[in-house]
């Protein structure tokens, strides 16, 4: 590979660094299969530069150390909504009290899922 079709390459990764960053930091997580295909192919293309392109990829650690404390911290914000959303359910579902001998006592809060009607 020519030294301009590697440093376009390494621009490139850059690039799609910046747009990783991004993605993660809006909330639109729908665009990271993408960008994972995206870099795949980049880093595909990288390992064909052999050792040299060491030099070039200390530059980029930075941004993809960054990049997966961001992915971390959505995964766990997903994490945590899904936990959420499982509490309210039960909730929903059911009420969980105590009896006068302080075992936990569980009341089916569930209501009829048919319609009744009359004349």
């Amino acid at each position: 590979m020519t030294f301009d079709k590697a440093t376009q390459l390494f621009r490139d990764l850059d690039t799609l660094l910046d747009d990783e960053k991004a993605a993660l930091m809006d909330g639109a997580l729908d665009n990271l299969p993408a960008l994972l295909a995206r870099k795949q192919a980049l880093l595909e293309k990288v390992t064909q530069l052999g050792p040299d392109a060491g030099d070039n990829l200390a530059g980029l650690q930075q941004k993809t150390l960054r990049n997966q404390t961001l992915l971390d911290a959505a995964l766990d914000g997903i994490r945590s909504v899904s936990e959420r959303v499982a509490a309210l359910r039960r909730v929903r579902d059911s009420l969980d009290t105590y009896d006068s001998e302080g075992q936990v006592l569980r009341v089916s809060a569930k209501s009829a899922t048919h319609l009744e009607r009359r004349a």
